[in-house]
């Protein structure tokens, strides 16, 4: 994709993409205030280009949220004094000001590091192509925006050459947003693939493992805890002991290269080194080996870039995107599409890293509510009884404890000389009564040892 627009690529009549994963082909191009005024210095007070960086400054020391089309190009426009649009299309009919590779004398690496960002020609490129829109006074799809954190973020697509035939090879490909990128008729051609003999997919819904569930929220280690423990009910209750076992999940989850956030793995005995973050998977092969898959959690992307990315698929729409976002849904049902197809796509990939249409006795686990492609679900798990941590029953877990319990204090009482009774063992275990007769009942029948 870095070398989308290169002499290279031009030169070629048939174009092939393998996978292709949207956010890499629509990258935000942030500038903060820094950025833009080390961009500035090397202009004068009073040129176009000056003007034009002083305003953006301005508007970013002034911003509380996002912000972006006719809100975003009125407030430049104050502070160019109403003289936007000129400044814009001045600097458009310069060819000095608007090289996006301009000469240097740079000769080693750090010199080129210390050059200042390349702003104007970019800003006013993409600005140029919104001046008509702004001026018939209402809003639209702006590829401009002012972000949260606070910088001015430029977004536009990575073209190939028109006129050149286009092949994408993804299977989880969606034919609105690949029409909407590349502004052509899109013909789908999928085939049908059946997973090998012995597959399984064991899909866990009804979870609510979402990324701030996992990893933000102020009950995250409960949130944990249960999701560990319904993990290995699954491996206990599916999966042969011994197996190789493989994770994909968030990237929080996961362990890092100071050597923490091994808790996770750890606790699912997860095999060393076989684990992916979501959104760092695609095309891997690192998990091809792994007998048993786990992928835990719905990834999603924030609501910001979705709608940053939503108004680049939709610029030549006349109805400006809405971004409201609530309760885990969007307004806008074009966001919502594009929000839909990011989370199946990434779980879909996820879910095949084990390539299990390739080989045979492959297990794959999934804790999510999203529907995976290609996959058809062998056994779904909708309730889960009150478990351990260990993935055992509570019930079970706690029956056996009262079972040790009794155990050792019968133990204790024989070698005290004490005569047994079910009130005096029951008081030792702290147990009910009703347990500690029925377990006198089976020791002195020689069961409890079976129990135990």
């Amino acid at each position: 994709m870095e070398h989308a627009g290169t002499g290279y690529i031009r030169e070629h009549d048939v174009y092939g993409i393998d996978e292709f994963n949207l956010p890499k082909w629509i990258p935000p191009l942030d500038f903060t205030r820094d950025k833009l005024m080390a961009a500035r210095a090397k202009y004068q007070p009073g040129d176009d280009a000056y003007v034009l960086l002083e305003a953006a400054t301005h508007v970013l020391v002034g911003a509380t949220g996002t912000n972006q089309g006719k809100p975003l190009f009125d407030a430049l426009n104050g502070h160019c004094g109403g003289q936007l649009a000129n400044v814009v299309l001045r600097l458009a009919g310069r060819d000095k000001e608007m090289r996006e590779w301009p000469y240097t004398n740079a000769e080693t690496l750090p010199d080129v590091e210390a050059l200042p960002p390349v702003v104007v020609p970019k800003l006013v490129r993409m600005m140029s192509a919104e001046l008509a829109k702004w001026q018939t006074g209402g809003d639209w799809n702006s590829c401009l925006r002012v972000t949260r954190q606070g910088a001015l973020c430029l977004s536009e697509k990575l073209l190939l050459r028109a006129g050149r035939q286009v092949r994408v090879m993804d299977a989880t490909a969606d034919a609105e947003i690949l029409q909407r990128f590349f502004g052509r008729p899109v013909r789908m051609v999928r085939s049908t693939v059946e997973p090998m003999a012995g597959t399984r997919h064991i899909a866990a819904r009804m979870t609510r493992f979402g990324k701030m569930n996992l990893t933000k929220n102020a009950n995250r280690a409960e949130v944990q805890k249960r999701a560990i423990g319904r993990i290995r009910y699954l491996l206990n209750t599916y999966c042969r002991e011994g197996a190789t076992v493989g994770l994909i999940t968030f990237k929080d989850l996961l362990p890092n290269d100071e050597g923490g956030g091994r808790e996770l793995v750890d606790a699912l005995g997860v095999t060393e080194g076989k684990w992916l973050n979501y959104w760092g998977q695609r095309g891997s092969n690192d998990l091809s080996d792994v007998e048993v898959l786990i992928v835990l959690g719905t990834p999603a992307w924030n609501p910001d870039d979705v709608a940053r990315m939503g108004r680049v698929l939709y610029a030549d729409d006349e109805k400006p995107i809405d971004e409201t976002f609530e309760m885990g849904r969007y307004a806008d049902g074009r966001l919502q599409h594009l929000a839909d197809h990011l989370t199946s796509s990434e779980l879909t990939q996820s879910a095949h890293r084990s390539r299990a249409l390739r080989y045979p006795n492959r297990t794959v686990i999934t804790l999510t509510d999203v529907e995976v492609d290609y996959l058809p679900m062998t056994h779904e798990v909708t309730q889960f009884a009150t478990l351990t941590e260990d993935g055992r029953l509570r019930t079970e877990a706690r029956e056996e404890e009262r079972m040790n319990a009794l155990t050792a204090a019968a133990r204790r009482q024989e070698a005290m000389g004490v005569r047994l009774t079910a009130a005096r063992l029951a008081q030792e275990a702290r147990v009910r009564k009703t347990d500690a007769t029925d377990w006198l009942r089976r020791w002195r029948g020689g069961g409890v040892e079976d129990a135990v």
